[in-house]
């Protein structure tokens, strides 16, 4: 190990927080398609949490996240 002086810090990382913001912009019918569980899960709770309703499925493409209601 060694120690790095002066090295800036890289920002804090918001990129999933403004992923998840999508979720808020879906209207009832659109589809998120996702790499993997986790982003998948992140947007369906996302979705409970605004008092909305949604489903996932595993796709060809990947997991798909819908709003239902």
């Amino acid at each position: 190990m060694e120690i790095i002086k002066n090295k800036p810090m890289p920002p804090h990382g918001r990129r999933q927080a403004a992923m998840f913001g999508i979720a808020d912009q879906m209207e009832v019918g659109d589809c998120i398609i996702c790499k993997d569980r986790k982003a998948s899960h992140g947007i369906y709770v996302r979705l409970l949490r605004a008092h909305k309703k949604g489903v996932s499925r595993q796709i060809p493409e990947g997991i798909g996240v819908w709003r239902t209601e």
